[in-house]
């Protein structure tokens, strides 16, 4: 069989495995690559049951509720994940996301902070805690944590992802 892109790849393993864990999260990922968020995060839910310790499908269904911009369900999985996986800067920083959104600047600062004293070279929580600066109106702060952003952004040659470079490592 010739697959024409990753979801009819994803699908047609699914049909002949569809108890595998892998084949769930990987087709909830390729959904959520055309844009079906939903029918993703039922995936994600599915991955999520059946091995609540698969660390990866909480930064992917909280990555996915983030596209929905459900800041509250987004910061209840990322909380999960930092359950789960405490040491991960991608968790941190993504739970600030969700956090910032929701308007929860102290808390924010606190998981982008986090973030950058797990992994220094993380741009996205540089970038995220400079925004999040300058909502709380601390613009000499936000100003230093932008440039560091954009140095590291620059050294590590990644372009910016939509201002805000949700990411994963």
């Amino acid at each position: 069989m010739v697959w024409i892109d990753e979801h009819s790849l994803w699908y047609d393993v699914l049909a002949n495995a569809p108890n595998k864990v892998r084949a769930h999260l990987n087709f909830g990922n390729a959904l959520l690559k055309i844009g079906l968020i939903r029918e993703a995060i039922g995936e994600f839910k599915i991955v999520k049951e059946k091995d609540p310790r698969h660390f990866t499908v909480y930064i992917d269904l909280g990555s996915a509720y983030l596209l929905m911009k459900n800041w509250d369900e987004a910061i209840t999985v990322f909380n999960e994940a930092v359950s789960i996986q405490p040491d991960s800067s991608i968790a941190h920083t993504n739970l600030g996301l969700a956090l910032m959104n929701k308007k929860l600047l102290d808390n924010a600062v606190v998981e982008f902070k986090t973030a950058i004293q797990l992994w220094q070279g993380n741009y996205a929580a540089h970038q995220n805690l400079s925004i999040a600066y300058k909502q709380s109106g601390l613009f000499k702060e936000a100003e230093e944590e932008a440039i560091i952003a954009a140095i590291l952004r620059q050294q590590a040659n990644i372009q910016d992802v939509q201002g805000y470079g949700v990411i994963q490592k």
